[in-house]
């Protein structure tokens, strides 16, 4: 709908190679020390999205994941960073 509306029309393309390079924290799921990495992050796109409780949820995680790797969706913009907002069940079912 966002395409068919021409909300993203004027969104630039920023390449996953190079582009606007942004110091970002990223910490590791099962450490808690931070890294600190280099990404060529898109500079005006987000995606937060909180997830339902139910297995619906899970399925929605796994569509979004494999976004990336294809560079579909949000991601044929470049990498833009993904927030998912989970309840305390998700991190259960993970570990």
């Amino acid at each position: 709908m966002l395409d068919e509306q021409g909300w993203l029309d004027d969104v630039p393309t920023v390449p996953w190679d190079d582009g606007g390079v942004i110091l970002t924290p990223r910490f590791m799921m099962y450490e808690l020390t931070a890294m600190l990495c280099l990404h060529a992050v898109h500079p005006s796109l987000q995606f937060i999205s909180h997830l339902p409780l139910s297995t619906t949820g899970e399925q929605l995680v796994n569509q979004f994941l494999r976004c990336i790797p294809d560079k579909t969706w949000l991601f044929r913009y470049g990498r833009v960073p993904l927030n998912l907002v989970m309840g305390e069940w998700a991190w259960q079912v993970s570990s």
